[in-house]
């Protein structure tokens, strides 16, 4: 896409389009490599940017290191997007944080049960959405997302926990969190998953968390 176009629109105004519509990667060529040009151009996340003159070569680099990079990332977003549906899908309720404690996702069940909307809870502190006390309130207990980010390992209770929902109301739950990782084993971000038993009423403790 040559930066310099005839018309209202240039090439930057064009390739944004293009991506936005349609996802294909853009190339910038231009003569000008002034700060605002090339800022404006960065804004749009090009797959290139190649000052005039060049040959041929260096638009064929381009053009295959665009293609390859472009086919990696839509195997990403293909690959998230499955991952989307199927937490969607769950029939138990599914929280996840960042490595801050920050809520970054909740699936249909788990709004139900916390009576959060995902919109409202995202960027929220995991305690205050998840916000759970031992049984019958009767004594705090460590967050399970905090737990499991903080020390990196999964965090089973055995025993029913409380849930406080967001208008006040209470649910027993048993709930299970762990640390999400990279490929390197870093820990990103945590998960809980959790049912709510409330139909099913207060059980006698069976054990302490592990």
């Amino acid at each position: 896409m040559d930066i310099r176009l005839k018309g209202k629109m240039d090439g930057i105004d064009a390739g944004e389009r293009i991506w936005e519509t349609l996802q294909i990667p853009v190339i910038y060529l231009t003569a000008y490599a002034d700060k605002d040009t090339l800022d404006r151009a960065k804004r749009t996340k090009p797959y290139g940017y190649i000052l005039k003159p060049f040959d041929s070569k260096d638009i064929q680099t381009a053009i295959e290191i665009a293609l390859s990079k472009h086919a990696e990332e839509m195997k990403v977003r293909e690959r998230r997007d499955w991952l989307d549906k199927v937490l969607m899908s769950l029939g138990d309720a599914v929280i996840t944080a960042d490595l801050s404690g920050e809520i970054t996702f909740l699936n249909p069940v788990a709004e139900e049960v916390t009576e959060w909307k995902a919109e409202q809870a995202v960027g929220q502190r995991s305690e205050q959405v998840f916000n759970v006390t031992s049984r019958q309130g009767a004594s705090e207990v460590n967050n399970p997302m905090v737990t499991a980010i903080e020390s990196g390992e999964v965090i089973t209770f055995t025993d029913q926990l409380l849930l406080t929902t967001k208008s006040g109301n209470q649910r027993y739950i048993y709930d299970s969190a762990a640390p999400i990782k990279d490929e390197e084993g870093k820990t990103q971000g945590g998960v809980v998953v959790f049912h709510d038993i409330t139909k099913l009423g207060p059980a006698e403790p069976i054990g302490e968390p592990q």
